[in-house]
């Protein structure tokens, strides 16, 4: 089973909700990989780290489906490496981060041809390069100001320079497009905050476990 985590922002606790359930799930006798998205260091992920760089020039000049595919290459090589041998074996793989990034990122580039842009994604990962669709893709949703603080306070692991880091009105339209997918793709929404408080790790981590004992079962 491959079950994906995504959120309207970095810094939503995406990282630390799959650690969460990851253990989780060992504690339950499964067996479990976890791999987050983009794979920094690796072969796969070369592209993707020079253009969060800068180096291979401005976002518009590249344009969405160059850099979509950057970083769709850096899920064909680890899902061919590594993903597709433990799911024929019967282990569930939790993604942090996965295709349903690039719907979210580069769809964020559209507006009137977005639609089209999705389906282009979806049929290029899922279908031309023979990535697995999720079982479950866990959307983990926050208001836009908590969404941004933690953001900013997170302990940032990335690249250095972070060209869509420094790009707040990007951003923006990241969470705007988030939203949009989450709901045209039905991801399973758990809400991050309850009466304009945020909800703690353990409790938003009891509902994530939920969902997936649901699919499980």
């Amino acid at each position: 089973m491959l079950i994906v985590i995504e959120g309207v922002s970095d810094g939503v606790g995406k990282t630390t909700q799959i650690n969460e359930l990851y253990n989780k799930l060992i504690n339950d006798g499964k067996d479990v990989i976890y791999h987050h998205f983009p794979s920094y260091g690796s072969i796969g992920a070369s592209l993707v780290e020079e253009y969060l760089k800068g180096n291979l020039g401005k976002r518009e000049d590249i344009g969405p489906y160059a850099i979509s595919s950057f970083y769709a290459m850096d899920r064909f090589y680890t899902y061919h490496n590594e993903l597709k041998e433990a799911l024929d074996s019967g282990k569930i793989v939790l993604l942090d981060r996965y295709t349903t990034s690039n719907l979210i990122y580069q769809g964020a580039l559209f507006e009137e041809e977005k639609d089209s842009f999705l389906e282009y994604i979806t049929d290029y990962e899922y279908n031309r390069l023979g990535l697995k669709k999720p079982d479950l893709v866990i959307f983990l949703k926050l208001d836009r100001d908590f969404a941004n603080t933690l953001r900013k306070n997170r302990n940032y692991d990335g690249i250095d320079g972070d060209i869509n880091e420094k790009d707040q009105d990007f951003l923006d339209k990241v969470y705007d497009n988030s939203l949009y997918v989450a709901d045209k793709y039905n991801f399973k929404v758990v809400e991050c905050s309850k009466d304009g408080v945020l909800r703690s790790i353990d409790d938003i981590s009891r509902e994530i476990y939920d969902v997936v004992r649901e699919v499980l079962d």
